[in-house]
């Protein structure tokens, strides 16, 4: 019923703005470039951008994945940065003194101390494929959980509607 890779594909392309969270934590100056956009990403609804995805990408699981991963990838982002500016000072001045290359610094100190927001961003990135993932359904998709639950709605099929929530809750 439900093509549950679609907001795992979602996530896991949004998971993959590791490197720009870096470089924008790092460098104050992209930083400063960067946050205007994500807060003006924030106020524009995604599915503003449904209909110019359908024409560049076409019909099919492509604009689906897309959506889905537009939605969860500010999630990461900010999340992430987040995490990197919680990291106590002291933190980053035992690894100078340790004398630990720069990837060195990132993987054993700076991502095992913001590790606790970026897992809060990965779910949030879940939560919002999700959410983009079965809201593209209910407008495009001829299958799958949101197509599903939007056909039920208008068939006014009250016994399916609810089915469908248990099985996608429960």
């Amino acid at each position: 019923m439900a093509r549950h890779g679609s907001p795992q594909a979602g996530r896991k392309t949004s998971t993959s703005t590791g490197s720009p969270d870096l470089v924008a934590w790092r460098f104050p100056v992209v930083r400063r470039i960067l946050e205007p956009w994500l807060a003006v990403y924030y106020a524009i609804p995604v599915f503003a951008l449904f209909p110019m995805l359908v024409i560049m990408v076409g019909l099919g699981l492509a604009p689906i994945v897309i959506l889905g991963a537009l939605w969860a990838v500010v999630a990461v982002i900010t999340s992430t940065i987040d995490g990197l500016d919680s990291v106590p000072p002291l933190l980053l001045k035992l690894g100078a003194a340790l004398r630990l290359s720069r990837v060195q610094q990132v993987t054993r100190v700076l991502v095992p101390a913001a590790l606790r927001h970026i897992g809060i961003g990965l779910k949030l990135a879940l939560t919002f494929s999700v959410i983009g993932v079965l809201a593209s359904e209910f407008i495009l998709s001829t299958y799958g959980l949101g197509h599903f639950i939007a056909d039920a709605h208008q068939r006014f099929v009250i016994r399916a509607l609810t089915q469908a929530s248990r099985s996608w809750c429960c």
